[in-house]
């Protein structure tokens, strides 16, 4: 990945920019203060120089929401791949279906929106399906869970005080992390490579994506729009 951002013609590029708001993000915040979410201080003495947990495993190839804004569900389940693979060590890829369609006792809302913290209070009750038992379908749906075919719960979350980078990079440093972006930024639209820099995002977050990695400049972020958006699947962040 280049250090230099570049931009051009993505399959979004036909969409107005209302339509790509409207379609393709999801995330409902939390507004709850600060002293009132579940954060956790990490220890910042044990952060790398460096990590990129792809290659280590950890990481599932970058999915696809569709005209869908269940961001929020597929940037928990990779998060819970990541631990997944920490704990037992082979990689499952989990079911976005699931939460997409099981989940609203927690307050999410399908494809019209959610949050990662809910899904993982979900998943704490609840035992996730593998995306072959329980696959996408890009679309609400009624709940199809079955616990016989249930493999992994989620054990605990924790959330990473705000507007830290050291904070976030530990966090990144011990797994794979599920961050909230603005994406609506024209720059997301039309992404083709490089590095996004902090002036070119907003704080009025509304996408859910998944922090993989990091280097010295920039956070390794998968998202949830497909191979064909951006690096492969992923974006380049400044870390600021």
């Amino acid at each position: 990945m280049g250090e230099s951002l570049r931009v051009g013609i993505t399959e979004f590029a036909d969409l107005t920019h209302e339509e790509f708001k409207e379609q393709y993000l999801g995330l409902k915040i939390d507004l709850k203060p600060e002293s009132e979410r579940n954060v956790v201080e990490l220890d910042e003495s044990l952060i790398a120089d460096s990590v990129d947990w792809r290659t280590k495993g950890a990481v599932t190839p970058v999915k696809n929401q569709e005209q869908c804004g269940s961001c929020w569900a597929f940037s928990a389940v990779a998060s819970m791949e990541g631990a997944y693979f920490q704990a037992k060590g082979t990689l499952k890829s989990f079911s976005e279906q699931q939460l997409v369609d099981c989940s609203k006792k927690e307050g999410n809302h399908g494809c019209q929106g959610g949050l990662m913290d809910y899904a993982f209070k979900y998943a704490e009750k609840s035992l996730m399906e593998t995306e072959e038992d329980y696959p996408y379908k890009g679309k609400n749906g009624v709940c199809e869970y079955a616990v016989s075919k249930g493999v992994f719960n989620t054990q605990s979350f924790s959330d990473v005080r705000r507007d830290s980078v050291n904070q976030l990079a530990a966090a990144v440093t011990a797994q794979v992390t599920s961050v909230a972006i603005e994406a609506d930024k024209r720059v997301f639209q039309h992404y083709t490579s490089g590095v996004i820099k902090s002036r070119e995002c907003g704080k009025k977050l509304d996408h859910g994506v998944t922090v993989v990695g990091f280097t010295d400049e920039a956070w390794i972020v998968k998202n949830s729009w497909g191979k064909s958006w951006g690096d492969k699947g992923y974006v380049m962040i400044e870390k600021s």
